[in-house]
């Protein structure tokens, strides 16, 4: 197949497969899997939010009542401002890390997407693809996750430099994390058909750069939407099989043309 392979199918019939495949009972389930375990780590993020804002106050209140000798009056306020205080940082918290999150189950989850993707519309592919295991997927979820984290923690300069800028911060961001996230996805179908693709060298590329970009952007997108984001994990992944087999189809196409 070459040293490099590019895209058959368009971002746009990708992303329509991809859509079009939600309603199956597979990507349902990995669906549901997923959304149990992110609910289940923001679920423990609200409880430590709420342990950390209740010693704040305490230590707060019990400051002030050392200096003025009475904080009665502000006691009715005190829970109110509490519960105000958490569902403010966990909402933050939430839209925030939740690239984070999903750049770690991306190789956990991803391979099963992945798998429901190619009986449906590339079986041949089965054959010689390489399921990852839990452990190796944890791998490549805790690279992703650290190199998230590395990234963004190096970009930090430049986020707090473009906060007053209105929309400066907003594309960088989603910008950073597209060329993340399609690092993540060309990750995971390596692991599982690097090979195949006739990509023996570790330093080989599945997507060109644009098409990875545009598969990161695409899913960086979606990842930013509430009530919408959880379904990024898996429309990219399934994107990310449709491109990268693509190319399978039409060298197929050719070979079969050229031999008539």
């Amino acid at each position: 197949m070459g040293g490099v392979l590019v895209h058959y199918d368009t971002m746009v019939t990708a992303f329509t497969k991809s859509i079009g495949q939600l309603g199956d009972r597979a990507i349902l389930k990995i669906l549901a899997k997923s959304a149990l375990v992110t609910g289940l780590f923001f679920l423990g993020l609200f409880f430590v939010f709420k342990w950390a804002v209740d010693w704040l106050t305490d230590v707060i209140m019990a400051g002030l009542a050392s200096i003025f000798g009475s904080n009665a009056a502000l006691l009715p306020y005190e829970s109110m401002a509490d519960t105000f205080l958490v569902f403010v940082l966990w909402f933050l918290a939430s839209w925030l890390w939740f690239r984070a999150i999903a750049a770690a189950l991306i190789p956990i989850f991803g391979d099963d997407v992945v798998s429901a993707v190619e009986v449906k519309h590339y079986p041949h592919a089965l054959i010689r693809a390489h399921d990852t295991s839990f452990g190796h997927g944890l791998a490549l979820g805790l690279k992703s996750l650290g190199r998230t984290l590395g990234v963004n923690i190096l970009m930090l300069p430049f986020y707090i430099a473009l906060v007053f800028t209105g929309v400066g911060l907003p594309i960088l961001l989603v910008a950073v994390n597209a060329v993340l996230i399609g690092h993540d996805f060309e990750d995971m179908m390596m692991a599982r058909h690097g090979e195949g693709f006739g990509l023996h060298n570790d330093d080989a590329k599945l997507y060109p750069a644009g098409t990875r970009f545009m598969l990161g952007l695409v899913t960086a997108i979606i990842l930013t939407i509430p009530l919408v984001n959880f379904l990024g994990m898996i429309i990219g992944t399934a994107m990310a099989t449709h491109l990268a087999h693509g190319r399978e189809v039409q060298d197929h196409v050719k070979s079969n043309a050229k031999a008539r």
